[in-house]
């Protein structure tokens, strides 16, 4: 009786100050509430920018583009939404001319101050404004006026010559960056654009384009993540702006995490596979192969969360892919959007073309087919960056042997004779302990797996599994153990609906959004990202190298000698030019000083005018040109 009077009580309390709150104070409350919300977002995006600066991730050119991108986020969110779109497209532009360029606030500065000319400035618009006219010039190919099959073969034939182009871009040397970042726009996107224009899945506008294939982040990263353009249209501020920002600065710190871990594992792991002396190196040595790829999930993670700061409410790129149960499973985890792109362009017509051959027959020929144009296109994307096609048996055999794997757990899956029920039972778990083993024998197989495509030959993977043919006891009950973790996270973590793992999930199927909490861990974990490298190097002096060797983007050891790499490691090039140059071989900076003298102002040092005619005859110019070839053969070659 005292329960019911209470809550009565109580109820009819909270209606009466509901009905007697004026109106308002309703809406001053709201207001109040969406700016708190919206300062905590400023906050946490200012602090990711000022981690991404300090721990030194990727390039300067990144922490250039975070506080431009933190600067129009601001404009862009207090602008009304009618005219969002067109400046995200303007400010996608700018980033381009800025980044192609490597255009500064020092070169600005500069040209204002008279320190240099007209032609000095325009040198770095050049090579930005010349990517935006070759853009802008295939986008209006795609939008002529005559037959659609038409304009795919002009652009066909435009492709093939910017492709002529990029395999000489030795002969424009001061646009030489510029294919690299007109290729990692264009390859894949014009693809899925004029799909898209074929069959009228999505509006169409010249800022969309611009949005679209100019993407904020992408001047920064050659390896892009394939946005598919339907979804990038109709995820435009599709929920209330609140969920979209904080979940675009939850997966921006998500990404920076995992790109502190690739630094750690790429500095400490076994991957010297001549240095490999028992089972357990070996197993090391494949397991940090394996979450090299952390790299790639983190700086997708970074690139969508940035967009999301701009309405794009993108599905996730990964979606725990190392805890994936099955082939088919991990296929649908790993790189969302390039599997989303592969089945919408090849899977899905060639599986319809031949759906008279039977279900069966037409399925094994469209995943065959689809891992086939998998390889073709991974070829194709090494061309526009390295400068070069990349065709060898490794890369056709891992992508091969992957394709049938997959195509066997699919087989089984569709085949598997499964209990028909009226209402979703509910895990056992005899089911969750059948998940973690799976799991488990997943994660080790993609181990071997990746380790035989990133090895440079196939004597050097016949080494690596020599290394493991004498386990101890020890080894074995090490590695059966760090298996059980695996399978231990595979029954917690690893079950996981389709919808969710393929990036397909709606506000039904999600649950519920809490923001201040999320806006919490994202602030406490980037402050102790800040803070507790000089609170450890402080308290354990000991460990001032190894914070010093994560701080920055250096070579581990094995590389400075070797300089080898797996697939995508060699597909970044900006941070192996940045890294090879960092490492000047010996004489070179006798040859630097011959050439260059200091100056006291910003430029810091400048050309010496003149030559001095040396004893020996030679000028100081030959002296220092015949120094450094010399040494010249020592540098290393990715």
């Amino acid at each position: 009786m005292l329960t019911e009077t209470k809550t009565y009580i109580g109820s009819d309390a909270t209606t009466i100050v509901a009905a007697t709150q004026p109106p308002s104070t309703q809406v001053s409350r709201h207001y109040l509430s969406r700016l708190a919300r919206f300062l905590a977002v400023l906050v946490q995006f200012a602090l990711i920018a000022v981690v991404i600066d300090y721990w030194e991730l990727e390039s300067q050119l990144l922490t250039r583009l975070m506080w431009l991108a933190f600067g129009g986020f601001v404009i862009h969110h207090l602008l009304p939404l009618r005219f969002r779109l067109p400046f995200f497209a303007m400010l996608s532009l700018v980033a381009v001319i800025t980044g192609a360029g490597h255009f500064g606030p020092n070169v600005g500065i500069a040209w204002l101050t008279g320190k240099i000319t007209m032609t000095g400035f325009l040198y770095h618009l050049f090579p930005g404004l010349t990517l935006i006219g070759i853009g802008l010039g295939l986008i209006g190919l795609c939008h002529l006026p005559i037959r659609f099959a038409a304009r795919v073969g002009l652009v066909a034939v435009a492709g093939a010559a910017l492709a002529f182009l990029r395999a000489h871009s030795q002969w424009f040397p001061d646009v030489t960056e510029m294919w690299v970042i007109l290729g990692s726009m264009f390859m894949f996107r014009l693809m899925s654009y004029l799909y898209d224009l074929k069959h009228r899945t999505a509006p169409f506008s010249l800022s969309r384009a611009i949005s679209y294939f100019f993407l904020l982040p992408n001047v920064c990263f050659p390896l892009f993540p394939v946005v598919d353009y339907k979804t990038f249209c109709s995820t435009y501020y599709n929920e209330d702006w609140p969920r979209v920002y904080q979940t675009g600065l939850k997966w921006m710190f998500r990404g920076v995490i995992q790109l502190l871990l690739y630094r750690a594992i790429y500095q400490y792991a076994p991957l010297d596979v001549s240095k490999l002396s028992s089972a357990l190196d070996v197993a090391g040595c494949m397991l940090g192969m394996y979450l090299l790829y952390l790299r790639i999930s983190g700086t997708f993670h970074l690139i969508v969360g940035l967009l999301h700061m701009f309405g794009f409410n993108l599905p996730e790129t990964h979606h725990l892919y190392l805890l994936a149960s099955s082939f088919t499973d991990f296929w649908r985890r790993i790189n969302i959007y390039w599997k989303d792109f592969v089945m919408k362009l090849f899977f899905y017509p060639t599986h319809f073309a031949l759906r008279k051959m039977g279900t069966l027959w037409a399925m094994s020929v469209a995943t065959l087919a689809t891992f086939l144009a998998t390889w073709l296109l991974h070829s194709w994307q090494w061309f526009w960056i390295r400068g070069k096609p990349l065709f060898n048996w490794k890369d056709f055999s891992f992508w091969m042997i992957l394709g049938v794997l997959v195509l066997v757990t699919a087989i089984y899956e569709m085949t598997r004779v499964r209990k028909r029920t009226l209402r979703p039972s509910r895990v056992t778990l005899r089911q969750r302990l059948i998940l973690g083993l799976q799991t488990a024998g997943v994660f080790s197989l993609m181990c071997v797996l990746w380790a035989y495509w990133s090895c440079q030959t196939w004597a050097e993977f016949q080494a690596l599994i020599d290394a493991a043919s004498r386990p101890t006891v020890r080894e074995v009950m090490i590695v059966l153990g760090t298996l059980l973790l695996i399978c231990v996270c595979g029954m917690v973590w690893g079950w996981s609906g389709r919808e969710t793992s393929e990036g397909r999930s709606t506000p039904a199927t999600r649950g519920p959004f809490s923001f201040w909490p999320s806006a919490g861990a994202v602030l406490v974990g980037a402050l102790c990202l800040l803070v507790a490298p000089s609170v450890a190097t402080r308290t354990i002096p000991s460990i001032q190298s190894i914070v010093a060797q994560l701080h920055g983007d250096v070579l581990n050891a094995h590389d400075v000698a070797l300089q080898r790499r797996g697939y995508y490691e060699e597909l970044d090039i900006a941070r192996m030019d940045n890294l090879q140059w960092n490492r000047m071989p010996e004489g070179w900076g006798k040859g630097l000083k011959v050439f260059y003298r200091q100056r006291s102002d910003f430029i810091l040092r400048e050309i010496t005018p003149f030559l001095e005619a040396l004893p020996s005859g030679r000028t100081a110019w030959e002296c220092a040109t015949a120094s450094m070839l010399q040494s010249s053969h020592r540098i290393p070659i990715g």
